[in-house]
């Protein structure tokens, strides 16, 4: 979805239960039907309508009204949010390039054979994991456990995104090739979370 503020709120509101459940579920007079439903949605959108981050306190403002366009539990059903901030000419002209898709993709299906093997599924990847299947898969160390400790009760985060939080540790150790989740891997996922706080 591009400029997902820009699409109808009652649009957005029914992504959240295939999101959520993995299910649809339409409603008629005499019956329900329900569809199976787990798709990967990527959504963008710009700080502002103009495109442009604020400068100043009308600017903010006019920020937090576009940005509150989307619901916060909708923001809550997507595992992770990613800030991108404006690239400086240095760095656009530098020769410097990131990993490549090839090393990319040998990195995630790794990870997934990890993933697939822990949680003794042909299918059950990190990302549909329940919180009792987190309690019994994802080993977190003592120092990860503290800082999970430390930003729910800081940053007032909900149940929900306490599970999202560990389930995205636990991908990001998986990538890495770490038996246990860090408290490196928590503080990572824990950036992932933190758009809620805006909206």
């Amino acid at each position: 979805m591009d400029e997902m503020p820009e699409f109808p709120r009652a649009v957005l509101e029914t992504l959240r239960q295939p999101l959520e459940d993995g299910t649809v579920t339409i409603v008629r007079a005499h019956s329900s039907l329900e569809f199976p439903s787990q798709f990967m949605l990527l959504a963008v959108m710009n700080p502002t309508p103009k495109g442009d981050s604020p400068t100043d306190e009308i600017s903010q403002r006019q920020m937090e009204r576009y940005l509150s366009k989307i619901s916060g539990p909708l923001i809550e059903r997507i595992d992770i949010h990613v800030e991108v901030p404006a690239v400086p000419f240095g760095q656009l002209d530098s020769a410097q390039r990131g990993t490549d898709s090839k090393t990319m993709r040998q990195q995630v299906i790794a990870a997934r054979q990890i993933q697939l093997k822990r949680n003794s599924s042909s299918t059950k990847t990190n990302s549909t994991l329940s919180a009792r299947d987190l309690d019994e898969f994802v080993r977190m160390d003592a120092e990860g456990k503290i800082l999970m400790r430390q930003a729910i009760t800081e940053l007032g985060l909900s149940a929900r995104a306490y599970d999202k939080i560990r389930c995205i540790a636990c991908t990001i150790a998986d990538l890495e090739d770490c038996m246990d989740v860090g408290v490196q891997h928590v503080a990572e996922a824990i950036q992932y979370r933190l758009l809620g706080r805006h909206l």
